[in-house]
């Protein structure tokens, strides 16, 4: 005789769908950012491109101000996850011209994240932005991030040890996030392949020379 088991899934908490819920719409409007470059959407797309009624975002977030703002957390959740050590992600120079292909020729989730990244950025830059203190913490966690590892790197005899390495890493992240924005401008012209594989090969020279 065969036995067959039904698996019954344990139901999910209130607690785990409204978790679950505020993710998706987080992650929608994160996509209408990315498409639109911009913050020009509008808290009843968020709910429908989510897949939850037009009206939900309203009732989680009450503003468009405090949805901007927890999606500023949830991008410094992710980059905050990425940069714990993984074996895959190694250490010192290893990690850093890791992080710089990652962040210019990786897949199109990690393009989109960029592309949002860029739009927080000059919205943070306006002095009464309420949006100034999050991004600051995320540029503070990439920065750090790959500060950490150009120690490592000069302590390994991997670089030269005379160098700023916060500085080095401020310089890195704005060449990045410079060679894509421009990119997404003109897409036509500039190959981002190209401009991470000129980036890579300065970077190992200059901190090698």
């Amino acid at each position: 005789m065969t036995e067959t088991a039904d698996i019954v899934r344990p139901r999910r908490t209130q607690a785990e769908r409204r978790e679950e819920s505020r993710r998706r719409m987080l992650d929608a409007a994160l996509d209408l950012m990315a498409e639109s470059r911009s913050l020009r959407f509008t808290l009843a797309e968020v709910g429908e491109r989510a897949g939850y009624s037009r009206g939900l975002p309203s009732q989680t977030f009450q503003t468009k101000t405090a949805l901007i703002e927890a999606l500023v957390h949830h991008i410094l959740e992710r980059s905050d996850a990425e940069t714990q050590p993984t074996e895959e992600r190694g250490e010192g120079m290893e990690a850093v011209l890791r992080t710089v292909r990652v962040l210019m020729v990786a897949d199109p989730a990690n393009l989109k994240f960029q592309q949002a990244v860029a739009v927080l950025l000059v919205e943070a830059s306006a002095p009464d932005s309420p949006y100034r203190p999050a991004v600051a913490e995320l540029n503070q966690v990439v920065t750090g991030y790959l500060s950490k590892h150009l120690r490592i790197a000069a302590a390994r005899g991997e670089i030269r040890q005379d160098i700023d390495f916060r500085s080095r890493a401020v310089l890195l992240i704005s060449a990045i996030r410079g060679a894509t924005l421009l990119w997404q401008i003109e897409p036509d012209r500039l190959n981002l392949e190209t401009l991470w594989q000129e980036l890579d090969s300065g970077l190992r020279r200059s901190l090698t020379d």
